[in-house]
């Protein structure tokens, strides 16, 4: 079965190596550069019209992006096509895909709870959040088979729920490393275990890019909530020391 994988940066090179056992992998992105490590990796360099023989098609792509492959993949879709994708935030992909894909094909927003940093091998003990747009229920079936073979663990969230836990974990991990890079913490001889955590923190963030942190603050609707609340208990922290 072909699958097409939209979008080869770090995340979609890491699934990549998975989908190309079990499927015919077809990969597009706009960085030629990258055409020979997908060939190495056994997967076909594709085209858009490549599309139109896909019955499965994920994007992996930054989420400020999606607009623009929406409207560019809409055309050469298959009809019978389930769109997924894998973004940190589900309210918004999935209104844009809702809205911007024909009405026959599928669609299901998965936010996998891992990435290059997190698996080591393979998929196991990791967890996956699924949000059912717009998908049959035997499609659904098949593709929850699928995960829990690779050993993924699946939650079954509404978009909002979603976004709105998120806010709280994911973005708030992101929010807090990015000060600390900003506040130029750095390896000390002298340091707690507490302080090693937090080092760990900011090289887990370090090493995702500067867009993604944008667009997780930016398209998420509760993400400017956290912040606020977070800001006020820090405050409320400063003050407690006087």
């Amino acid at each position: 079965m072909k699958l097409a994988l939209i979008g080869f940066g770090r995340f979609g090179q890491l699934i990549a190596k998975t989908l190309v056992k079990d499927f015919e992998l077809i990969i597009l992105d706009s960085n030629d550069n990258l055409r020979e490590k997908a060939k190495k990796l056994g997967a076909l360099w594709g085209k858009i019209e490549d599309l139109e023989g896909c019955r499965t098609v994920v994007l992996a792509t930054p989420i400020s992006t999606l607009p623009k492959i929406i409207d560019w993949i809409k055309p050469h879709l298959n009809q019978e096509a389930l769109v997924i994708d894998v973004c940190s935030v589900k309210e918004w992909p999935l209104t844009l895909m809702k809205e911007g894909l024909p009405n026959s094909v599928n669609i299901l927003g998965t936010h996998p709870m891992f990435g290059p940093d997190s698996v080591k091998e393979d998929f196991k003990n990791h967890k996956i959040v699924l949000c059912p747009e717009s998908i049959s229920e035997e499609r659904l079936k098949k593709v929850t088979h699928y995960l829990q073979g690779l050993g993924l663990t699946l939650l079954t969230k509404t978009a909002k729920d979603h976004d709105e836990e998120i806010s709280r974990s994911l973005i708030l991990t992101h929010f807090i490393g990015r000060t600390l890079i900003h506040f130029g913490a750095e390896k000390l001889d002298i340091e707690t275990k507490g302080y090693q955590s937090l080092l760990t923190i900011l090289k887990h963030v370090g090493n995702d890019s500067p867009q993604l942190f944008q667009d997780m603050n930016r398209y998420n609707p509760y993400a400017k909530k956290m912040r606020r609340d977070f800001t006020e208990a820090l405050q409320q922290t400063v003050e407690s020391i006087s």
